[in-house]
């Protein structure tokens, strides 16, 4: 799902989450493509992958969002 939350209004988005959580289960996966930490906050993902040029630079759990949301990503 590439940045499907890009445009929504809080009403919206809110029914976006509740959609994915009635999806989710132990034997489906979901890739979300996100520059936003509110989805990520409501749906509280197993793992979140920061992406540049296209590989995986860094993994962790919801604090690498939030983490990134506070101070910005690092720059060259």
């Amino acid at each position: 799902m590439d940045e499907m939350d890009s445009g929504l209004d809080a009403d919206a988005l809110g029914l976006l989450v509740k959609s994915i959580e009635r999806l989710r289960s132990p034997h489906r996966s979901f890739l979300i493509i996100t520059h936003y930490t509110e989805i990520l906050e409501a749906l509280l993902p197993d793992r979140i992958h920061w992406m540049e040029g296209g590989k995986i630079i860094k993994s962790g759990g919801i604090e690498l969002a939030q983490s990134i949301r506070k101070s910005g990503y690092p720059t060259a």
